[in-house]
């Protein structure tokens, strides 16, 4: 799998495009990645595409160690709202599969099935802190 990160978007801070075959241990590399960017801060407006990521790859078992991954992503995006665009009912229930441990106030998190509700989701999150 691959990803590319397009920071200073509007009206959210960060875009996340994955794309290709994916395997779980690529989920936790690519949240890493998006975390040790200099221009990652706690409270983003974060978009994740995961349109065009092939999971069939992932075995069934695996799939809560994405979960896990999403999980531990949102301890160290403290205040984000992450719109994930998962066309895929095997991505869909794989984000929301995620155990957020009672502390969904840390990270807002929507499953959009397109784009444009993951753009429209994320500028009411932007709306509700002004």
């Amino acid at each position: 799998m691959e990803w590319v990160f397009e920071f200073d978007q509007s009206p959210h801070d960060v875009t996340v495009t994955a794309t290709g075959e994916a395997l779980a241990p690529e989920f936790d590399q690519l949240f890493e990645a998006l975390c040790a960017d200099e221009r990652f801060e706690p409270r983003m407006l974060v978009l994740l595409d995961l349109c065009d990521v092939d999971l069939e790859r992932v075995p069934q078992m695996e799939l809560e160690r994405v979960s896990d991954g999403l999980a531990t992503f949102r301890e160290k995006c403290e205040g984000c709202a992450l719109a994930v665009v998962a066309t895929q009912p095997l991505a869909a229930s794989m984000i929301r599969g995620v155990d957020f441990g009672g502390h969904a106030k840390w990270m807002r998190v929507w499953v959009a099935c397109t784009v444009d509700e993951a753009v429209i989701w994320l500028e009411s999150q932007l709306a509700l802190r002004a």
